[in-house]
């Protein structure tokens, strides 16, 4: 019997209409990330409960922080602003998702706040310009669903005179945003299965949570030298010649041995992105953690 871990996420983006002057801003209007996506959990107004209890900021499930940064539009007198989504990973930011104010109208005068120029605007928590209102936003409540990999934003969208903040001219509404993209809990249960001679697999958006791949390396062992990983042996190293695409399909020779009766073999994929190397996860004392690459032997 032969085993091997390996995930497969397929993540497809797909173009979005942006919406017209005078209506509320809305998922059509953030620029994405490649992979992520943005659709609407609800077009209702959040319960206070799960505003009052959400936090500033979340983990995905690789680990990385995420959190929200206002787009100027901050004080009394506000210029236009908007937010954007943050991706941490301990080393550096990526913006996942970004979205920004839109003034419209005949009298706008070149900058925000002339004459009677009117504003699309949309803020997270549904706190509006103002002057407790800091680019910080301290009070900005996420919450990440870790099992779907998804960022959940409550967002108020409404339309003002460019230079006030208290004024809701056309419209108000709420509603709570869904970013989704993220890893999600369970890809790591999804397996390859070999065939007498080979294996395949399908190159996935998110290979063991990476954002990408450089190359894979596949090594064979047997399962009674397991958790020891130093045993393994290449069976192909630094595939494809090229990066993969997403959706690329992979074969691989497996020239394992055939296991005698009684014993077992076991095959494992690594992935390389940068610097981060990944093949797997293990569980200790009940929580998940990435297996130590360093145990796996190089691939020469």
């Amino acid at each position: 019997m032969r085993k091997g871990l390996f995930v497969l996420v397929v993540t497809v983006a797909l173009p979005a209409v942006a919406s017209q002057p005078g209506h509320p801003l809305d998922c059509s209007d953030f620029l994405l990330a490649p992979g992520y996506t943005c659709s609407t959990y609800t077009s209702s107004m959040p319960p206070i409960g799960w505003t009052n209890k959400g936090s500033n900021r979340a983990t995905d499930s690789t680990g990385a922080q995420l959190y929200l940064r206002r787009l100027n539009g901050c004080g009394a007198v506000p210029m236009l602003g908007g937010f954007q989504v943050i991706r941490y990973d301990g080393q550096s930011e990526q913006v996942i998702a970004s979205v920004q104010d839109r003034e419209y109208g005949s009298f706008c005068g070149g900058a925000c706040g002339a004459g009677s120029c009117l504003a699309d605007r949309i803020r997270p928590t549904g706190t509006r310009d103002n002057v407790s209102d800091n680019c910080l936003g301290p009070s900005d409540t996420v919450d990440f669903d870790a099992t779907n990999g998804r960022l959940l934003i409550p967002v108020q969208s409404y339309s003002t005179q460019c230079g006030f903040s208290n004024e809701c001219m056309q419209y108000c509404s709420w509603s709570i945003l869904a970013v989704s993209g993220f890893s999600p809990l369970f890809e790591i249960l999804q397996t390859y299965t070999p065939t007498a001679d080979a294996l395949q697999f399908h190159v996935p958006a998110h290979p063991e949570g990476l954002r990408s791949a450089d190359h894979f390396d596949t090594y064979w062992g047997h399962v009674s030298d397991l958790p020891d990983f130093t045993q393994a042996q290449p069976m192909q190293c630094h595939y494809p010649v090229s990066p993969p695409a997403v959706g690329d399909y992979l074969t691989v020779a497996d020239t394992s041995p055939q296991p005698t009766a009684g014993t077992a073999n076991y095959t494992v994929t690594a992935v390389t992105y940068g610097t981060q190397r990944r093949y797997g996860r293990k569980l200790i004392n009940g929580v998940m953690s990435g297996r130590n690459p360093v145990l796996l032997p190089v691939c020469p």
